[in-house]
């Protein structure tokens, strides 16, 4: 509560003291709860023993208790009996230990003699000494309003007992027990009394003969019982009943009017102010006390405020000219005016009181008397009148809002009151009361917005305090200045937070008035010893002030708190909450990859290992591995003129690396720190602990760029910090400042130790040749302590890329598309010993068998390790590059399909003796298959080629081409008019070329007829020892070869059916000779057939047959029946030759609904003799 009150005497002072082993926060927390009942109704408070003050008497009074937390009366023990409100009078004790018993009360009374009710709170579920003479109160079964309902009983019945005290001693003032701080000014009393007060008095109550007594005896009498009358008033006033501390104010007026006895008379007549405030308050009806018109009854000289321009009739203060008050006149008054025309009279009673040697009125009660009443006139003007919430904020300290409506207390008013306390020379006070003086009449000049009368005073109290501070023992006194200073920094605006809030950081400062006052602060906490603070103001001076520092002065600053540090041995906290600007992970070399479910499978069962097109299967994002290191990058700052020592980072989650680092003046280096996951999981890193210079380690957030709200222009009123250090302190220390940047967090995620495999080694450069191959191996070894449990080999070879920007064409044909996709999955590397695990530690070597592929000049071996736990795989790769040279060997110069058809003796070559040794074949049933083979190497090369049993082997020196035969027996492909498409290996879709069905129909048949051959061409050369295949891949197939190759859909064979001679071709016959010729006609295809049968016989020199051979018959008929297919039918023609010479008979069959024609491949020759 505010400590200058006007109804700062109707307030009990409490101290609340731990009691027992509670903690601090719970000692906070629970202090929390009894300041929130401040206010005890007497109507809730059981009766007391004694009637004087039973608060059944005045049911409507409240006790309203100042609870404090430290003894602030020391320096004032002197004027208890003159105004007993300035004693704590209540000590409670604060616990939560169920076992508090008498012995604590007992340890509370002796420690606090002076006070007179002494009991304790227990915050405990227990509650096992229910005996305790109803001073241990347990919260658990009561609630703290009733708690403090019986505490106050117990303080109203000690109340009576301290008040017996007082018949039996003599009430003495302040100056007679050993206060000599008598009002001093630098003018005359009489100047200042007739200047200083706004109001000019025809007084004369001494001379005033009605009111003298007949004797000294009868003056001491009345002086006695009128001391007494008012101090019973003033405990009237704590206990709450309003009433009848009024009632004793009004009795002890006359009495020490009389006596002339001022000082006391001006104190009663301010009880008698807060009484009427506190009776409105309640709302309790009261009559004017008929001591007041005797007091008041006077002539009032009250100047009109012409500089007011807002002065109405309504402003008590603006009564027009030297006008009488007449008795009758005051209870026209309202409280307020009542109020300052008392002030007025309390005032000019104190000093007249300085002519007394002994009664004179101490400064401290002169100043605060003073204080009380102008914030009393401070609260009705800010809150528009005497009304509901002033009195709340007056009785309460509940919160006012201000008010623009005119009040009965203007500035000016507010302002010739208040300057009479800077006449008074307050250097002979104890220090702590100048400073609370200082500070409140600064608080006031706040309240009215005179902002630099509050400097000024300010700055007055720091000049003062200076040398009082140097002319003390400080190891005997020791000073408390945390409020006094936070106050004074939140006056000047130093209480903003600019490094946490962004609306402070752009508010306005006046920063050479702020650095002065922070250097006064410097000041003073340095010579009362307070090293702490001093680090703490230094460091302020560098956290908000940098700017406008020069370079010699923030260096000066640092060596200052470092040295002061390593002389007290106290830590320092470091003075720039964004030190951290970013911070990123350097991906590492071989991250783990989350695989899925789909790609867990069976290396064996997968047909696509080898697969170009293969993408890995992984999650998205970067999984660390718990204690393996990784590389941070950090971002740091450094503001200020002086280099920056980084003795050490550290991470949450993670075990960094032992590091030093030095960061230049004014600037951002970015810094590597290598760290290790202590445990698997999700590591968010929000913040980074630092510490820099000797400070103690910090933590940092992530300080990304400033905040982009909208900041108020218009002036805040923002409250005042009670604690500005501390809360400056915490500001660093738990680095707020979310309010003023966007802040960033690095989320990682962590799994469990994975398996790590190490190349040890790896084949050196090779060469081979086009389709030969070579054998290596590969050593490798598991250097963790985590088995290998998933193995996943694949290969990729320099080949792949070139061929995939061949397949971007999109106008290939299949064919090609084909021809070119099995080259691209053509593996070129085969592993030969295949291996399930690698176990923790264990070393293995591979067998490795590569093969030359043509334009290949470099090819990997991809391992995909980890280590599968229920299902779980995070894989890692590890690639072998191999270079190689392949250089061709053989090179396919070109191909061709000649037919067969004259027999041949078997003793002339290999191809006719493989083509009679076939049963049940005749010579046209075979192809001849030309094969043109270059050898593109250096050396001879042994060739070995095979088909269908029959083998060619052959010798081809450097640059020679050979031509190699080849029977083939024709193909039949069953419905080769619906052939099926070319595949395509790579599944990928693709786009038809615009050609017509023609060409689509011989693209298929030529694929498939050449398929049928490379099924069974096989080809091996040899040079030395170095061995390898042949590739015919090359060989394309032309419609003439097609048509060579192809078994014909109806084959007909046309031949003599009688034995007789052959001279080559010809059949020998003679002329004049009846002979029948056979046709054989067979359906090799999947229709049936019918058509016309037309028999062509020529001459050799093709001439007319009409004189020259004579046939039964007709030579075009109709097939009687569709041959069905696979049957063969048989036709006979008989024939005579009439003339020799040679003839030919050929055949033709035209089907019906095709309109397809059908030769004979081989006609029937004839040489007749």
């Amino acid at each position: 509560m505010e400590a200058h009150s006007y109804t700062a005497p109707a307030r009990v002072k409490a101290l609340l003291v731990p009691l027992g082993n509670i903690s601090e926060s719970a000692f906070k927390k629970y202090v929390g709860k009894v300041r929130s009942s401040f206010e005890v109704r007497l109507v809730d408070v059981t009766p007391t023993e004694n009637s004087l003050f039973n608060p059944q008497g005045f049911p409507n009074g409240r006790v309203i208790y100042d609870f404090q937390l430290s003894l602030n009366d020391q320096e004032s023990i002197f004027l208890h009996d003159f105004e007993p409100f300035r004693k704590t009078f209540v000590v409670i004790g604060i616990t939560d230990d169920p076992n508090c018993s008498n012995d604590d009360i007992i340890k509370l009374s002796k420690l606090y003699k002076s006070s007179i009710t002494h009991t304790a709170i227990v915050f405990s579920s227990k509650s096992e000494n229910e005996s305790n003479g109803g001073k241990i109160f347990y919260q658990s079964k009561t609630n703290i309003e009733t708690i403090l309902c019986d505490i106050t009983r117990n303080f109203l019945n000690d109340l009576a007992a301290y008040l017996s005290s007082f018949q039996h001693i003599t009430l003495r003032s302040p100056g007679t027990i050993g206060s000599n701080d008598r009002i001093k000014t630098m003018e005359t009393k009489k100047k200042r009394i007739s200047s200083g007060s706004s109001l000019s008095l025809s007084l004369g109550d001494s001379s005033n003969p009605k009111l003298s007594l007949s004797s000294s005896t009868e003056r001491r009498q009345s002086k006695v019982k009128g001391r007494q009358l008012k101090i019973l008033g003033n405990l009237y006033l704590l206990a709450g009943k309003y009433n009848n501390a009024l009632k004793e104010f009004n009795d002890a007026v006359p009495l020490l009017r009389t006596c002339s006895d001022y000082l006391w008379l001006g104190s009663t007549l301010e009880g008698i102010g807060v009484c009427l405030v506190m009776l409105t308050f309640l709302g309790v009806p009261y009559q004017m006390p008929s001591s007041l018109n005797s007091v008041l009854h006077t002539t009032l000289t009250i100047p009109t405020p012409s500089s007011t321009p807002a002065s109405t009739p309504r402003n008590s203060m603006a009564i027009n000219g030297n006008s009488a008050t007449p008795s009758s006149d005051i209870s026209r008054f309202s409280t307020p005016e009542l109020i300052h025309h008392l002030t007025v009279k309390v005032l000019y009673y104190y000093e007249i009181s300085q002519n007394d040697h002994e009664d004179y009125v101490p400064q401290l009660v002169y100043c605060e008397s003073i204080l009380r009443f102008v914030k009393f006139m401070c609260v009705v003007n800010i809150g528009g009148g005497f009304n509901n919430s002033t009195i709340d904020h007056i009785v309460r300290g509940k919160k006012i809002y201000p008010k623009l409506q005119n009040s009965l207390f203007d500035k000016m008013d507010i302002l010739k009151f208040s300057n009479k306390i800077l006449t008074v020379q307050l250097k002979d006070m104890d220090i702590l009361s100048q400073a609370k003086i200082y500070s409140s009449l600064a608080s006031i000049y706040g309240d009215l917005n005179l902002l630099r009368k509050r400097s000024f005073i300010l700055r007055t109290l720091f000049v003062s305090l200076i040398p009082e501070l140097s002319n003390n023992d400080h190891s005997t006194k020791t000073y408390e200045l945390s409020e006094l200073l936070d106050t004074i920094l939140s006056i000047y605006g130093i209480g903003r937070s600019p490094e946490t809030a962004l609306e402070d950081s752009f508010a306005s400062r006046w920063v050479q008035l702020h650095k002065s006052v922070i250097q006064l602060c410097i000041i003073i906490c340095s010579k009362v010893g307070d090293n702490r603070r001093v680090i703490l103001f230094k460091s302020l001076l560098l956290t908000r002030y940098s700017d406008s520092l020069t370079d010699n002065e923030q260096s000066r600053l640092l060596t200052e708190i470092q040295s002061i540090c390593r002389a007290n041995d106290l830590p320092f906290t470091y003075f720039d909450p964004f030190l951290v600007r970013n911070i990123e992970i350097i991906k590492p070399i071989n991250t783990p990859k989350k695989q899925k479910q789909a790609s867990i499978t069976n290396n064996k069962e997968d047909p696509f290992i080898y697969n170009p097109y293969a993408k890995p299967i992984s999650s998205d994002g970067v999984y660390l591995v718990q204690d393996e290191f990784v590389e941070f990058q950090i971002s740091i700052q450094n503001p200020f003129a002086f280099q920056l020592n980084i003795n050490d980072i550290q991470i949450d989650q993670f075990e960094t690396f032992r590091n030093h680092f030095v960061i230049q003046p004014k600037a951002i280096n970015t810094l590597s720190v290598l760290a290790k996951p202590l445990k698997s999981g999700t590591a968010q890193i929000s913040s980074i602990n630092i510490k820099v210079f000797d400070c103690q380690l910090q933590s940092f957030k992530i300080a990304k760029t400033l905040k982009s709200e909208v900041v108020r222009k218009l002036k805040n009123d923002k409250s005042f910090h009670s604690k500005v250090l501390e809360e400056y302190e915490e500001n660093l220390t738990k680095n707020r400042v979310d309010g003023k940047v966007n802040t960033d967090e690095l989320t990682l995620n962590v799994i469990s130790a994975q398996p790590n495999i190490q190349i040890l080694s790896k084949p050196d450069h090779l060469m081979l040749l086009e389709g030969g191959s070579e054998k290596l191996q590969l050593t490798i070894k598991n250097n963790s302590p985590v088995p290998a449990n998933h193995l996943e080999f694949s290969v990729w070879d320099s080949t792949i890329d070139p061929l995939k920007n061949v397949l971007n064409n999109k106008g290939l044909p299949a064919n090609e598309v084909y021809e070119i996709e099995f080259f691209l999955f053509k593996n070129p590397l085969k592993i030969i010993n295949e291996i399930a695990e690698i176990k923790p530690y264990e070393t293995i070597t591979l067998d490795l068998e590569i093969q030359g592929k043509r334009g290949m000049h470099q090819v990997n071996l991809i391992l995909d390790y980890g280590n599968k736990v229920e299902d779980e795989i995070y894989t890692r790769r590890v690639e072998v590059p191999i270079r190689v040279m392949v250089n061709p060997s053989t090179d396919l110069a070109g191909c061709d399909v000649i037919p067969l058809v004259q027999q041949v003796d078997s003793k002339r070559g290999d191809v006719w003796e493989y083509i009679n040794s076939q049963k049940d074949c005749n010579i046209t049933d075979f192809a001849l298959f030309l094969v043109d083979l270059r050898n593109v190497w250096n050396k001879t090369l042994n060739v070995n080629i095979d088909y269908d049993g029959f083998g060619v082997k052959e010798s081809i020196v450097p640059l020679e081409t050979k031509r190699i035969l080849i029977p083939i027996r024709r193909i039949q492909i069953q419905d080769d008019d619906n052939l099926k498409m070319v595949p395509n290996l790579s599944n990928r879709q693709y786009i038809l070329p615009k050609i017509t069905k023609a060409e689509d129909q011989f693209i298929r048949e030529a694929f498939w007829y050449r398929e049928e051959i490379l099924k069974k061409l096989r080809g091996a050369w040899s040079v030395g020892d170095v061995k390898g295949e042949i590739e015919f891949r090359g060989i394309r197939l032309s419609q003439r070869m097609l048509s060579v190759l192809k078994v014909d859909k109806v084959d007909i064979k046309v031949d003599v059916e009688e034995a007789v001679d052959k001279k080559g071709l010809h059949h020998v016959l003679q002329t004049d000779e009846f002979f029948n010729v056979s046709i054989e006609i067979r359906n090799n295809s999947s229709n049936d057939i019918g058509g016309i049968l037309r028999n062509i016989p020529i001459a050799s020199n093709y001439g007319s047959i009409d004189r020259r051979l004579l046939f039964n018959g007709v030579l075009q008929q109709p097939l009687k029946n569709s041959i069905k297919p696979g049957e063969t039918v048989k036709i006979l023609i008989g024939a005579v030759i009439l003339e020799k010479g040679e003839y030919e008979w050929g055949v033709t069959l035209d089907e019906f609904d095709t309109e397809q024609s059908h030769i004979a491949r081989n006609p029937l020759r004839i040489r007749a003799f």
